[in-house]
């Protein structure tokens, strides 16, 4: 059937063509629309995006134009303080005192802000902006403020700069209240602000609105100074070695600090003390003391009444111990009373001790040479308390005050040898069995005890609260190790410097032996021992000491030398100044060539610097790396802050640098800043001390600007330790200095 269509038909089919055209050009309407409208909005984030980036970068140039401009206000003020008529001043308010004060103040004001602007100006110029036009100023007519001595507050100078592309530059210069409610002082400080006003760069927005005006400004002050300040020091090297006085043989230095220093770890000793000995029935020794002291024209000269007579016999080979107080403990005999004990001395008065000075603790043997031993060893401290022990093998226990605790003659068990427990026996072929040294690590304490066999090894526990003395293991034999004087004991070290035990060794045959603190045992000797310090064989030894048990070293009496044990290579050390490395020569220029020191005992002066006394009373000073002589020197000093300019009267600290001269002869240099001189470390605003600050990793800078306000009277102290080279300390003469502390301007808002 044929479809017939008819006009109406035809009438619907173009209406609906017409409408779909009509549609189409609709939606290119709407889409023209929001392509503009995305176009307007790309235009203005493109815009908007470089309005932040020219309000940073004026901001930028308002920041540092204002830090430069009051340091150029600072400096121009102050030269025309220096080349003032009738003489310099210092501050402003001495200014303002001058005949016709009011018109210098300002004239000083005006040549300090024109040299302000100009360097405002010459930074500005450096971003690429031009200036046809100079600056229009406007002074402060009365920059001193209506009463003459404050500063007005609402006195200011300014200076327009307009730049050749319309930019306007305002430069203040004001005042700050930066009075102090807390200590009632009233006071203005100057400042200069930095304001830049500039039309923002403009790219598409112009369609939508006009180009904001950006305007940044900043504000900076001199942090109520702004000075730099120079403090002359001098950092004198450390001595080398001085000539004792006094009869008898001077055994072992005791370091006595009057002035105890706010940090443990900085060795400042006033004084050294030894108690020359000489027992041997045809003479009596004297206790002496010299100074210790960087100041080489000190150094080394007497204390005061020194030398100072014995009135008791000293043993041949004693311990002594001297106080945080300056109590000086050792062992004496009175012949008069027939008894050995414990003597005590004191250094601050140059006397005995008052009160009681001597306690008798055992009797005296009837034979003459017996009592050539003085028949006492001692005293070893541990928790306050010195123990004694007598070389027939008795302990006993004294305090500090001079009084007995404990058993005073407590026996110690297992001395002698296994056939013949009892040490107290008739002498064997000229030989006696007696307590010879000691060794204490800690609570523990081995004592050696000569035969004529061979020695043995007792360990002792000092932790009694009652003063009582425990035994912490059967005694320990060796039959390699020789009988008398060339018997050296001390503490064996693992490589990581920690105390494992107590060896023996023998100066004379070079045999050494170990015994084991840990598990208390027989360890065996130590390889190498023998061959590397086979020099320092002599009839007679002295003492040993450790080193941060890293090194221990061996006094080796008449043989005059020094040898040294590296615990971390664990064999004889090989940077000493001689051929093989492992020995010091005292007489080698280490005691400024006053000849042989015959070395008997040591003790640590300083971080890096030994300090040795011998049989000839000559004291003698090393490195204990490399042996040659000390490096290790400190000073302390008070740190005077700067006077403020602004006529406030304030003073202030900021950027201390140490002087270049001392960075370049040192090794290593800390600083520790203490409130008082001998106060606690000075704590800054975040709570950090500020101790023991290495210099050489920063420069040589020692930042206060974080302090508190007030912070009191402060102190520096510096540990410096000089370069060494070919074994030498690269200074040998003072280094004088300036620290230089810069208070820099501070940017305030």
């Amino acid at each position: 059937m044929r479809r017939r269509y008819g006009v109406n038909s035809f009438a619907n089919l173009q209406s609906r063509i017409e409408r779909s055209e009509s549609e189409r050009g609709a939606i290119l309407v709407m889409t023209a629309l929001v392509m503009l409208l995305l176009l307007f909005v790309a235009a203005f984030a493109t815009d908007l995006g470089a309005w932040y980036r020219q309000g940073g970068e004026q901001q930028r140039a308002a920041d540092v134009g204002s830090l430069n401009g009051v340091a150029a206000f600072d400096r121009e003020t102050k030269a025309y303080f220096a080349d003032l008529p009738g003489g310099p001043v210092d501050t402003w308010a001495e200014l303002l005192a001058r005949p016709d004060g009011q018109n210098l103040v300002r004239e000083a004001e005006e040549q300090g802000f024109r040299a302000a602007v100009a360097t405002v100006q010459t930074l500005l110029e450096t971003s690429n902006l031009t200036f046809t036009n100079p600056p229009v100023f406007v002074f402060a007519t009365d920059p001193t403020g209506s009463d003459g001595n404050l500063l007005d507050i609402n006195s200011t100078s300014t200076a327009t700069l307009t730049a050749d592309d319309g930019s306007v530059i305002t430069i203040t210069r004001a005042f700050v209240d930066t009075s102090n409610a807390t200590t009632g002082t009233n006071s203005f400080t100057r400042v200069i602000e930095v304001s830049i006003e500039r039309s923002g760069e403009q790219y598409f927005s112009d369609i939508i609105r006009d180009a904001p005006t950006i305007d940044r400004g900043a504000q900076a002050l001199l942090s109520n100074c702004g000075a730099l300040c120079n403090q002359p020091i001098t950092l004198n090297p450390p001595f080398i070695g001085f000539g004792g006085s006094g009869n008898g043989d001077g055994f072992a230095p005791l370091l006595y600090d009057r002035d105890p220093d706010p940090n443990p770890e900085i060795k400042d000793y006033d004084e050294v003390w030894a108690v020359n000995h000489h027992s041997d029935g045809r003479m009596w020794g004297q206790i002496i003391c010299q100074r210790v002291d960087v100041d080489p024209e000190i150094n080394g000269t007497d204390c005061d009444g020194a030398p100072y007579e014995l009135e008791f016999q000293t043993g041949n080979r004693p311990v002594e111990y001297i106080s945080p107080a300056g109590k000086l403990y050792f062992s004496g005999r009175d012949p008069d009373a027939g008894m050995t004990g414990l003597v005590c001395f004191d250094a601050n008065t140059k006397d005995y001790c008052s009160g009681t000075s001597f306690i008798p603790l055992f009797e005296q043997p009837t034979d003459a040479w017996w009592s050539a031993w003085i028949n006492i060893h001692g005293p070893f401290e541990n928790n306050g308390r010195l123990y004694v022990f007598s070389q027939d093998g008795y302990g006993a226990c004294v305090t500090l005050a001079m009084q007995r605790c404990g058993a005073p003659t407590a026996l110690l068990a297992g001395l002698g040898t296994p056939e013949n427990p009892d040490p107290r026996l008739p002498e064997r072929d000229g030989e006696r069995f007696h307590v010879s040294n000691g060794e204490q690590i800690g609570d523990t304490l081995v004592l050696t005890q000569n035969t004529d066999t061979g020695v043995f090894f007792h360990c002792l526990n000092l932790a009694s609260g009652n003063g009582e003395i425990g035994s912490c293991g059967a005694p320990i034999f060796s039959d390699t190790l020789g009988n008398g004087g060339d018997n050296l004991t001390f503490t064996r070290y693992n490589t990581n410097a920690q105390p494992i035990g107590v060896c023996v060794f023998n100066i004379n045959s070079g045999n050494n032996n170990c015994v084991s603190t840990v598990s208390w045992g027989n360890a065996g000797p130590l390889p190498g021992l023998t061959e590397g310090l086979s020099e320092l064989g002599e009839r007679w030894g002295g003492d040993t000491l450790s080193w941060k048990g890293v090194r221990t070293f061996f006094a080796g009496g008449f043989s005059n030398l020094v040898g040294c044990w590296n615990w971390q290579t664990q064999s004889a050390c090989t940077d000493g100044p001689d051929e093989g490395g492992a020995y010091l020569r005292t007489d080698d220029g280490i005691t400024d060539n006053l000849g042989n020191a015959l070395p008997y005992g040591f003790a640590v002066v300083a971080d890096r610097c030994i300090i040795g006394l011998g049989d000839q009373a000559v004291f003698f000073s090393f490195n204990p790396l490399g042996l040659g002589p000390c490096n290790d020197a400190a000073i302390s000093d008070r740190i005077d802050p700067c006077q403020c300019t602004d006529g406030s009267g304030r003073e202030r600290y900021g950027v201390i640098r140490l002087p270049s001269n001392i960075l370049a002869i040192s090794e290593t240099a800390f600083a520790t800043i203490t409130v008082g001189e001998f106060g606690p470390p000075l704590v800054d605003l975040d709570g950090v001390p500020l101790e023991n600050i290495a210099l050489h990793e920063n420069g040589g800078v020692i930042d206060l600007t974080n302090i508190p306000d007030n912070p009191g009277d402060l102190w520096i102290t510096l540990q410096v330790n000089a370069r060494i080279v070919n074994g030498r300390s690269v200074f040998t003469e003072p280094v004088v200095g300036n620290l230089e502390i810069d208070v820099q301007p501070t940017l305030t808002q």
